[in-house]
């Protein structure tokens, strides 16, 4: 049984409890959320119970987002529902099922429901107003299947079965005019136990089912509304008791505050039981042992509303027993991820289950796994979807993970597939106070937290730590324990460092691209520095501020990129030798600095606020509204004053920077002309560059030039008389060199006039047999010339 408010609800079936698993309470939404495991083709029935609140309740029941409503309670007692009425005399019980492959997919004409999988019992505080007649009967569908697979267990209804008439009801009203939502809200997650054992949630041995309750003592009749009769003759047997106006605070149940959810078995005593046979069954069904009045006569949508599943789902994420809250990532955004997309069904069932034993029977598979993991972590955390945060308008991390026990896996549940084990297996990072406290580089190989990450690749946490020694890795100690005991040895803050190196990497580059050369552009507060490189670091998302901290130890520590002093953060040019500091010129600049900034919002702002008044002046003008234009007018040139000093204060205050940061360039002008200097002098008191070394030196070059020439000389000498001895003529060498181009020379034109034959006989032309007759008047030349061309 679970509690809440002074109110409980539990479950039977066959005169069995379905024993509450996980129990979780939202103190702010007050509802209350647990598991059962649905015995499939049992019927069940739904209790609940009032402890005493002295004020007149309704319930409604939502089976899988299907309203089945519930019954009445006058201030104490309990109540319960076997099924939902079909007729006038009939009704069908709840059954747990099992789902048929010809079973129809979707929601029963919905775009969507969160509910399926759940029984949810809302309890609203009323008042009682007049009689109301019969409600409507609906006939309950078959089965709302959602995505869930063939086999999975569902609520059907079973066959019709005879049930008492059905009666008139009451028109009731919101106890609290302010306040017309559900007093408490309790919602039953129900799985087969065989899926709550693969999702971790319980172990194979543990109990699902326990004993009942022990029904209330019976007392004074429940209140029967009948037709014609006022709302004070139909409850004139409870006037002795009294009525409360108002419900300023739960009431307090009679169990211990260790049993605050059920959880010791204990059941706690009431003042009546189900009372006779009357009546009271709002929704239509009736009970033999129940009777109630209707919850209203207003039209509610059979199936509830999408907002309020968002209640529902938080609740699962709080809990009285651990402080951590998480809320399920949307299947939409995990289906995003590229490891989600390019995975199969099978596929992520595979990567859901606990698959720690692999590192032994298969290392390569579960290798795989890990680092399908590792980027899954990685896709998810950058977005900020893995935030602590609850705050909406908070900023979430991006660098550190937050591994906050059990409910971190709800982040990754997936419908018909479940939420992951074995995430304490390949949670494999830095812890985020060894981190920031560290005096030494994360890259340093004797740092223990790199050992570890350097050991933990492709391997889990627990696994790495036995291998250093730190722990033993026996199969008690992590592959044998349950999943909570492996969160508890996980459970805790990490820095991801691949993203940090690329977040790091990011801003170093927009600084270089940025920087100016002037000291101011080097230096920043925190504020400044978020802003700077919000844009850079995660594509437009601001830092939050564990990522600042982490980026800039990071920096500092392990790039030696930047120095860090109070509020002040420095960027170091790279190969300076000296040593990094913050120096009260740093500090003094960075205020002058962030002044000049400040007075350039101001400034913007007061211009933003003239041009307001100007259009509001021209707007007022042309609707001949002169007085206001006055006033705006007055209002504009006041704006006009007090950015004229500001203008002034803005152009005194940058002449001062551009002062500072030109004596603290010449400064460093100057160091560089003293360390010219002194290397020059270095080289130049060299040895070698002193004036009778340099003379002794030349007049050594100049022999040994000397000496070549002479070397040279001799050579061409040598080589001319060689020749001569030989005996050859060049004069008969170029003759024949004549000889042999006249040759090559010949031979192309007869390539030539073979082609031109060839060209010829291809086209069917002949010589003439005859030569052409010559023109009397033709000269001896032009004869000569017609003929070397025939002959051609």
């Amino acid at each position: 049984m679970i509690e809440h408010r002074g109110f409980s609800a539990w479950i039977t079936s066959e005169d069995v409890a379905l024993i509450e698993i996980e129990p979780r309470v939202d103190e702010k939404k007050h509802t209350v959320t647990c598991w059962i495991a649905g015995p499939v083709g049992k019927p069940f029935v739904v209790h609940w119970r009032d402890h005493g609140s002295k004020i007149d309740s309704a319930s409604y029941i939502y089976v899988d987002g299907f309203k089945v409503s519930g019954q009445f309670l006058y201030g104490k007692g309990e109540e319960l529902r076997r099924g939902v009425r079909v007729g006038p005399r009939e009704e069908r019980p709840f059954v747990f099922s099992k789902i048929d492959p010809d079973d129809a997919m979707g929601f029963n004409d919905k775009a969507t429901n969160k509910n399926v999988g759940s029984i949810v019992l809302e309890i609203k505080l009323i008042k009682r107003t007049e009689v109301y007649g019969l409600n409507k009967v609906r006939e309950p569908p078959n089965v709302i299947r959602g995505h869930r697979q063939a086999g999975d267990v569902c609520v059907k209804y079973g066959e019709t079965r005879p049930t008492a008439e059905q009666q008139p009801t009451w028109k009731i009203r919101p106890h609290d005019p302010k306040s017309p939502g559900p007093f408490v809200t309790f919602t039953f997650r129900y799985r087969t136990k065989d899926w709550l054992v693969e999702q971790g949630i319980i172990n194979p041995d543990d109990e699902v089912f326990g004993r009942p309750p022990t029904p209330l003592p019976l007392d004074a009749p429940l209140p029967t509304p009948e037709v014609g009769r006022s709302e004070h003759e139909n409850n004139e047997h409870a006037v002795d008791e009294p009525e409360l106006d108002d419900f300023d605070s739960p009431p307090i149940s009679p169990r211990s505050p260790q049993d605050s959810l059920g959880l010791l078995g204990m059941r706690p005593a009431g003042s009546r039981t189900v009372s006779n046979n009357t009546i009271r069954s709002f929704s239509g069904t009736w009970d033999p042992t129940s009777a109630s009045g209707t919850y209203d006569e207003i039209t509610w949508d059979e199936y509830r509303h999408a907002d309020d599943q968002d209640e529902l789902d938080d609740a699962c994420g709080t809990s009285s027993l651990t402080a951590a809250t998480m809320s399920s990532v949307p299947l939409s955004q995990l289906t995003s991820l590229p490891t989600y997309a390019s995975s199969s069904t099978s596929r992520l069932k595979s990567l859901y289950s606990d698959f720690t034993f692999q590192k032994q029977s298969n290392p390569t598979s579960y290798s795989s796994n890990v680092e399908w993991w590792r980027r899954t972590l990685e896709g998810a955390l950058l977005p900020g979807w893995l935030s602590e945060s609850h705050n909406a308008a908070a900023t979430p991390d991006r660098l550190v993970l937050h591994a906050s026990g059990v409910a971190f896996a709800d982040n990754f549940r997936v419908e018909g597939v479940g939420k992951p084990l074995s995430i304490p297996t390949v949670i494999a990072l830095i812890p985020l106070a060894d981190f920031l406290n560290a005096s030494r580089s994360i890259y340093d190989p004797g740092w223990l937290p790199y050992r570890i990450a350097s050991v933990v690749v492709g391997k889990p946490l627990w696994w790495a730590l036995g291998q250093l020694g730190i722990v033993d890795t026996q199969a008690g100690a992590f592959g044998d324990s349950s999943t909570a005991e492996r969160w508890k040895k996980v459970k805790g803050d990490y820095v991801v460092v691949s993203l940090l190196e690329s977040a790091a990497e990011r801003i170093l580059e927009r600084q270089r691209r940025k920087s100016t050369g002037n000291i101011a552009d080097v230096l920043y507060n925190l504020d400044s520095f978020r802003e700077a490189f919000a844009a850079c670091a995660f594509e437009d998302a601001p830092l939050s501020e564990s990522d600042v901290k982490v980026v800039l130890k990071f920096l500092e520590r392990d790039k030696h990129a930047v120095v860090v002093k109070g509020e002040v953060i420095k960027f170091l040019e790279q190969g300076v030798s000296e040593t990094p500091e913050v120096t009260a010129v740093d500090s003094g600049i960075l205020s002058l600095k962030t002044a000049v900034e400040k007075l350039q919002k101001q400034v913007d702002g007061l211009q933003h606020q003239i041009d307001e008044r100007t259009r509001q002046i021209s707007e007022s003008l042309r609707q001949k509204r002169k007085e206001i234009a006055l006033a705006q007018l007055r209002a504009r040139k006041q704006l006009e004053e007090v950015r004229q000093k500001r203008l002034d204060s803005l152009n005194l205050l940058e002449s001062t920077l551009l002062r500072v940061e030109t004596s603290a360039g010449d400064i460093e002008i100057m160091k560089s002309y003293q360390s010219s200097t002194a290397t020059l002098r270095e080289i130049l008191s060299h040895q070698l560059l002193q004036r009778d070394k340099i003379d002794e030196t030349m007049d050594a070059m100049a022999s040994a030039n000397a000496d070549a020439r002479e070397v040279d000389d001799a050579i061409q000498m040598g080589a001319e008389m060689a020749q001569a001895e030989a005996g050859v003529d060049d004069s008969e060498l170029e003759a024949e060199l004549q000889a042999l181009v006249q040759d090559v020379e010949k031979e192309k034109e007869e390539a030539v006039a073979q082609a031109q034959r060839d060209r010829l006989a291809a086209g069917g032309l002949t010589a003439p047999v005859h030569p052409p007759a010559v023109r009397e008047d033709a000269g001896e030349g032009d004869v000569a010339q017609q003929r070397e061309r025939v002959e051609a």
